[in-house]
């Protein structure tokens, strides 16, 4: 019976050898002498996804290509090369995750959660990522005859594990060349070939610590049996967890979403004790950037005001600055609802961008209007005056925003749909802005003022 025997240092050497453990030394003396018929070595190179990586992985490929004709000379019978290349996968749109109080073979509650999610509109792709039957060989040990042959249930695991996985987790060994004094990591294996059947697996030898104990098979010490189980098992902060996994397709992913949280609301009292259900992914990326971008709206809006009250040294008169928002926001709504766009990270960045331009035109006005009402006029004809003063500097800076957003809004180019979102919320934020600001700012501000003054005059005559 023969055994790979594998060297690792950066790449991987694989060769059959003898089923001996002091073979291994006259392996490596092979080796060192270019010796060695019937011996077969594979060579496997992982490099980086990066390219200028690439390149350098490549050319140590033509490196041992060339070295490959040098050692086929030497005797070696076959040589291979293999490439891998690492890859990164995108985030799921939708994961939910069911938490389970402990492993399982079989989880109903993940079934019946994959059926109903499969009637979700825009829902497709739906999987579940750990299969439930992938197949399996349960071996239990026969210990009472292990007992009376000297095995114990350790040594019988231990000769399973070198056959299937390799010598190298339990008892590491390494190998020095000489010449080139690289180390090398040693490891013994059954060849695949050799336990590709139950009947190869169940004629493994096993050898014991106990010296009296006979040479046995592993059919005389185990029972096999056939079965069914997880093909994965993933774990999320410890607790195991079953993921189901979906994109989104024809329908935005805010919607999907809201769906499928209903229904794991409505399952909620199906699960067992000690189970929930997480919905991540984009989902969960989508609502940490809505509240940070949503935050940050508000902030900037009080961040501006703040900043109109150190500047104009008055309370009311940035307030009057910033009445015009709220049609702004309005704007921004209006015109994404009647473009089809949904809402989206571009759209509030866009929103953001139109709160500085509307405050920016309505400081025009107010700021005009306030003069006039130094030089001796009252409030309504300040309002007037500073409407008509201030129509064409708003209308021409609200106008060049929009025009400027348009080849924007339309989408046009490769990719353009991705920020098309931003230029629809700031046109539609600046076409209501514009028409508030020249229209209700100055009503606002005649009434406010105009309010402020009567009350001054009432103050002064007491």
């Amino acid at each position: 019976m023969n055994l790979p025997l594998r060297l690792r240092s950066g790449q991987a050497i694989q060769a059959d050898a003898p089923l001996a453990p002091f073979l291994l030394c006259w392996m490596m003396r092979l080796l060192s002498a270019r010796g060695g018929g019937g011996l077969s070595v594979a060579v496997g190179v992982t490099s980086a996804s990066q390219p200028h990586r690439m390149s350098g992985c490549n050319a140590f490929m033509n490196v041992l290509r060339l070295i490959s004709a040098f050692v086929l000379i030497a005797g070696l019978q076959s040589v291979s090369f293999a490439q891998a290349t690492s890859s990164s996968h995108s985030k799921p749109a939708v994961v939910a995750e069911l938490f389970t109080s402990e492993g399982c073979s079989s989880c109903p509650p993940a079934d019946a959660l994959l059926a109903k999610m499969r009637y979700v509109p825009g829902a497709a792709d739906l999987r579940i990522q750990q299969p439930f039957d992938e197949p399996y060989l349960h071996l239990r040990v026969e210990r009472t005859k292990a007992e009376e042959l000297g095995f114990t249930a350790h040594d019988i695991a231990q000769n399973l594990l070198v056959s299937l996985s390799g010598s190298f987790q339990t008892s590491p060994t390494f190998w020095v060349d000489p010449k080139t004094h690289v180390s090398y990591q040693i490891a013994t294996q059954t060849p695949e070939y050799r336990t590709n059947t139950l009947q190869d697996l169940e004629n493994v030898p096993v050898t014991g610590t106990n010296p009296a104990a006979p040479p046995s098979i592993m059919a005389s010490l185990v029972s096999t049996q056939r079965g069914t189980g997880m093909a994965t098992v993933s774990h999320y902060n410890v607790a195991p967890v079953v993921d189901i996994y979906g994109s989104v397709s024809g329908r935005d992913l805010g919607g999907v979403s809201r769906d499928i949280n209903k229904i794991i609301d409505g399952m909620r009292h199906e699960l067992p004790r000690g189970s929930h259900v997480v919905v991540r992914g984009q989902v969960q990326t989508m609502r940490s950037s809505y509240i940070g971008l949503l935050s940050g709206l508000a902030f900037s809006i009080v961040l501006v005001y703040l900043l109109i009250v150190v500047n104009f040294q008055s309370w009311l008169d940035p307030f009057i600055m910033i009445s015009a928002l709220p049609a702004a926001l309005a704007g921004i709504a209006w015109f994404l609802f009647v473009t089809h766009t949904n809402l989206s990270v571009p759209a509030l960045m866009g929103a953001i961008m139109c709160m500085g331009v509307a405050t920016s035109n309505s400081i025009l006005v107010v700021s005009f209007a306030t003069e006039q009402m130094g030089d001796g006029k009252n409030a309504v004809e300040a309002a007037l005056d500073a409407g008509f003063t201030r129509f064409r500097p708003v209308l021409m800076t609200a106008l060049a925003m929009i025009i400027g957003m348009v080849p924007m809004a339309l989408g046009l180019g490769d990719g353009g749909e991705q920020n098309a979102p931003l230029g629809r919320a700031v046109i539609g934020g600046l076409l209501f802005a514009t028409v508030s600001t020249l229209l209700f700012v100055p009503a606002f501000f005649s009434v406010l003022q105009g309010r402020l003054a009567t009350h001054n005059e009432s103050v002064s005559k007491d």
